[in-house]
């Protein structure tokens, strides 16, 4: 039972071979070199990351007859270390992991040898983040504000220097939140971080100065004494405008006939 079991293997893997498109390539074995070689490719490409790297191999099995790799009297038994050289120049080194040998198989067609080989490495940089967000914005000076950091790459950690006063970053989420608490224009930087680097950009913010109705909401406007009058002396109904200078700088005036005082320069 073992024996057909085996047969049947052995057959399957002819088949391979007999019906599968074979190319040329030399087998090169310590100085014995071997041309022009009849072999059955099969490919297994797969990638492996190394930090900032992205290794890229392609492990290929090559079903060779044993008969064509005899020569000068010796046989040559596939081993690791061993090099299948393709025609286009690219080379793949037998791979043979111990305590295993190469696979050997009889069939109709003859004896043949199954061998695995890996195959040349590529090297390529994998990319760090970009940002993706706005570089240029603007907020308005107590009032609540929010900027999204968005960068390519799957960045994982995310931060934020020389922020406006008021302003905080969620490390996690990129969030940009706050109220800023004094207006111009500034320039910070926000970055992105994945597993190989981090990506920065500069942003630039302007910060508008509070509106005077806003402003003019916060102060408390002044207070005018009345006037004192010498005695005896003769009034007449009149109404005028006032204007008067806090100890902040602030002009305000009182138009005549008016109960509200009016700020008329802020000096932002």
């Amino acid at each position: 039972m073992a024996h057909n079991r085996m047969q049947e293997a052995t057959d399957r893997l002819m088949c391979v071979f007999q019906k599968h498109a074979a190319v040329l390539v030399s087998y090169q074995q310590g100085g014995i070199t071997i041309s022009n070689v009849l072999a059955t490719v099969g490919r297994t490409p797969f990638d492996v990351v190394d930090g900032e790297v992205m290794l890229a191999h392609e492990s290929r099995d090559y079903i060779i007859k044993k008969s064509d790799l005899f020569v000068g009297g010796v046989q040559i038994t596939p081993a690791s270390g061993d090099r299948i050289t393709e025609e286009d120049g690219l080379v793949y080194e037998v791979s043979i992991p111990k305590p295993f040998f190469v696979f050997e198989s009889i069939g109709p067609a003859g004896t043949v040898f199954k061998v695995h080989t890996m195959g040349p490495v590529t090297y390529s940089l994998i990319p760090v983040p970009v940002i993706t967000s706005a570089q240029t914005i603007t907020a308005m000076v107590g009032e609540a504000f929010s900027y999204q950091i968005t960068a390519t790459n799957d960045p994982t950690i995310f931060g934020a220097e020389d922020l406006p006063d008021g302003l905080t970053v969620n490390v996690v989420t990129g969030l940009i939140t706050g109220t800023p608490t004094t207006y111009g224009q500034q320039i910070f930087t926000v970055t992105a971080t994945s597993s190989t680097g981090t990506g920065s950009q500069e942003v630039t913010i302007t910060v508008a100065g509070i509106t005077i109705a806003a402003y003019s909401a916060l102060l408390t406007p002044p207070t005018v004494p009345p006037v004192e009058l010498p005695p005896n002396t003769v009034t007449t109904s009149q109404t005028f405008e006032i204007h008067y200078t806090d100890a902040d700088g602030v002009n305000w005036l009182l138009p005549a006939g008016a109960t509200t005082w009016l700020i008329m320069e802020t000096g932002q």
